[in-house]
């Protein structure tokens, strides 16, 4: 005894027609499904370790400057302001922090 796919379907009631139907009919079972996928997806990605991503290390440069004998204050003015506004100039680079002691 064969049954013929659309036979078969059509005797579950699972043509294009009727899930259209069902649904426009049943909008909260649609809104609970999508809401169990967008659930299922989310605790599945949460869920997925990551192991082909490459280490990634953020650039840091350090700038060292010293002048023997002068005082804190001519520092800051004659060195650190000058090189702030120079390194912040630098194009293709982001500089997000810049740190100064003197």
């Amino acid at each position: 005894m064969t049954i013929e796919l659309k036979d078969w379907l059509n005797s579950i009631n699972l043509n294009k027609n009727n899930i259209i139907k069902e649904a426009i009919g049943r909008p909260v079972a649609v809104v609970a499904i999508i809401f169990l996928a967008i659930l299922f997806g989310y605790v599945a990605l949460q869920n997925i370790p990551i192991q082909m991503s490459p280490d990634i290390e953020k650039p840091i440069y350090q700038v060292r400057v010293s002048w023997p004998g002068a005082a804190p204050a001519d520092v800051d003015r004659e060195i650190i302001n000058r090189l702030e506004q120079e390194l912040s100039s630098l194009n293709g680079s982001y500089l997000f922090f810049i740190k100064s002691l003197s």
